[in-house]
């Protein structure tokens, strides 16, 4: 399964990834909204789940969700939100499958991941 993850944080997205294909998946990031965007727009096949990070510049998450939604295309493709933010306010509006507050625990991104896109 592929999973594409959204994050600005260099140290965190290549944790993540790490922490992904070591189990298995295959892990795409990207380091904003509009570059997970286009990597939607143009993949072969979607993502099975986006890992999204809420605050990055050029283009945050929420703004990512929101044109996400809006495109039936890729409107599909489920989302776990990945937060340092403490209101979670926004992250409850997103229609996200679960938010992980960081610092987060591989084994609970994992657990969330793996109920959705099991590794093959």
């Amino acid at each position: 399964s592929i999973l594409l993850v959204v994050e600005d944080d260099g140290l965190i997205r290549s944790s993540l990834q790490m922490l992904l294909e070591f189990e298995g998946y295959r892990a795409h990031t990207v380091e904003n909204g509009q570059a997970a965007l286009d990597f939607l727009e143009s993949a072969e096949s979607l993502p099975c789940l986006i890992v999204l990070d809420l605050m990055m510049p050029v283009m945050d998450g929420v703004e990512f969700r929101r044109i996400q939604l809006q495109n039936p295309e890729i409107a599909c493709v489920p989302i776990v939100v990945v937060t340092g933010k403490a209101d979670l306010k926004e992250a409850e509006s997103l229609a996200a499958l679960s938010i992980i507050r960081k610092p987060f625990e591989a084994d609970d991104v994992l657990r969330v991941i793996r109920q959705h896109c099991p590794p093959q």
